[in-house]
């Protein structure tokens, strides 16, 4: 993507600085803090654009996207963006979840694969009597296997897949102005979802301790994972992955039991902002306005989507 835009802007220079992932906050944090003069544009997960908009981290981008530039975005993406009325990011991406299973796994257990239609998706009570019913079938000291486990989130430890459990029993994220935490977090909603969750590794047991984010992947590949809530970047990475697996997936389950919540999916939308100019920070190039939409226009968005299966938002 940005070899096409520089060579449509042949007077323009784009230095893309990379982080790995569990760097890049504290990174744009110590970067954005100090007044760096180096970063003109960076992307930003969405749930940090309330924070960052307080701290001066900004630009507002109102008068650089107007309405025609704003078509064709999904507008539940483009609302993430805004701060007190004012657009302060521009959606490139956002995502989806997918109940992933392994075929082999299941049919060993004797277990029904689960449905991809909507209609029939799984409430979590289901996934976790599955999950059950195959450990005690396939943990059975024969054949020679790892011990295999019923379920396991992808980025477990995160907020991102968390917030789909107290989401569908009516709870919210956060508060309106984007920060404010207090009578959300600890409502009736996340107490008895985030009780669910803890009982996945302490009650039921079938979820396995200890795994790191980055480690959940290959756990799931490996074939010790019979159910693995993941992104649908992962499907590119499983069908090209030297672990032949084979896998299907279903639509994200719910709670509580089936049709009596409302089905909810970590939606993880990245956006494309601008440094604001203030004293002591240089002025940002015009060259910065074309190049911000190039991210997020239709071909953008394209460019995003086609390598990783990454949603774009705007199909």
């Amino acid at each position: 993507m940005i070899e096409a835009y520089e060579g449509q802007h042949p007077g323009i220079k784009i230095v893309r600085q990379s982080y790995p992932y569990d760097q890049l906050f504290d990174v744009i944090d110590v970067k954005m803090g100090t007044g760096t003069s180096d970063i003109d544009a960076f992307v930003v997960d969405e749930p940090m654009v309330a924070g960052y908009s307080q701290q001066g981290y900004l630009l507002a981008l109102d008068d650089y996207f107007d309405a025609s530039d704003r078509e064709g975005m999904l507008p539940g993406s483009l609302s993430t963006g805004y701060y007190r009325d004012r657009l302060m990011a521009v959606p490139m991406n956002t995502s989806e979840q997918l109940l992933f299973y392994n075929k082999k796994l299941l049919t060993e257990a004797g277990i029904e694969w689960p449905s991809e239609r909507i209609e029939d998706r799984l409430a979590w009570e289901d996934v976790v009597e599955m999950s059950q019913l195959l450990m005690s079938r396939l943990n059975d000291g024969t054949g020679g296997r790892e011990p295999v486990w019923g379920l396991m989130f992808e980025q477990i430890g995160r907020p991102y897949q968390m917030l789909a459990l107290p989401n569908s029993l009516g709870g919210r994220g956060i508060g309106d102005d984007g920060v404010t935490t207090d009578g959300i977090v600890n409502d009736e909603a996340w107490v008895r979802s985030m009780q669910f969750y803890s009982d996945l590794f302490n009650r039921y047991r079938i979820s396995p301790k200890g795994v790191k984010a980055y480690e959940s992947r290959n756990l799931f590949l490996s074939g010790q994972i019979a159910f693995f809530v993941g992104g649908t970047w992962d499907i590119q990475g499983f069908l090209t992955a030297e672990q032949k697996l084979d896998f299907g997936y279903a639509p994200p389950s719910v709670l509580p039991r089936r049709n009596a919540g409302h089905a909810h999916g970590g939606a993880g939308i990245w956006g494309s902002t601008c440094t604001r100019s203030i004293p002591g920070r240089r002025q940002t190039s015009s060259g910065i306005w074309p190049s911000d939409k190039a991210r997020t226009s239709g071909s953008g968005r394209t460019a995003i989507f086609r390598p990783r299966c990454r949603c774009s938002t705007g199909f």
